[in-house]
């Protein structure tokens, strides 16, 4: 899960939806996205991790920090990697 700050969310969620194929490449797959109620500036997405690896070697590399500053990303975002031991929706 990850949620961070950005400018503008049109240009954020334009720059994020063209980037899916390299997420997928990354060992992610996208499960939920939105923004608080009161504050479409702060957004927060949810992908599962199919490749650990991967995806730290994605969220640390230099091509997401430039295209995170590209997308108006403010400040760090926060990264959280959790193992689900409960689904309640759809079982």
């Amino acid at each position: 899960m990850v949620n961070q700050n950005v400018k503008d969310w049109e240009n954020w969620i334009k720059i994020f939806d063209s980037r899916k194929p390299i997420r997928e490449a990354a060992g992610l797959t996208d499960r939920a996205m939105g923004y608080e109620e009161w504050n479409h500036q702060m957004v927060m997405f949810v992908d599962v991790v199919n490749d650990l690896k991967k995806a730290k070697a994605y969220f640390n590399s230099a091509e997401l920090k430039d295209l995170m500053k590209a997308a108006g990303v403010e400040g760090e975002p926060t990264v959280y990697f959790y193992k689900l031991v409960k689904k309640f929706c759809g079982e």
